[in-house]
């Protein structure tokens, strides 16, 4: 289009049944991919206890989400007209 901008920094973030499934929307579009090669963060050193935390938060992210979907379907909330 003509906004100066390159396809991977346009962000499509549909709705979705709750707010919490925003960050994971944008990590599967490569978000984290991309402000990582911007911001040159393969360059800053991490301790392994440090990605293990990451990873840790990142996977209780995920439940916390499936969670509420789950919940959000076993109490029939999903049924709108």
């Amino acid at each position: 289009m003509f906004c100066h901008v390159t396809p991977q920094q346009v962000m499509g973030v549909h709705n979705v049944s709750s707010t919490y499934h925003v960050p994971l929307l944008m990590k599967d579009q490569g978000l984290i991919d991309f402000l990582a090669k911007k911001l040159d963060l393969a360059s800053v050193k991490i301790t392994k206890e440090l990605k293990q935390s990451g990873d840790n938060l990142s996977m209780r992210w995920k439940a916390l989400t499936s969670g509420y979907v789950k919940s959000k379907m076993e109490h029939g909330a999903w049924l709108t007209k």
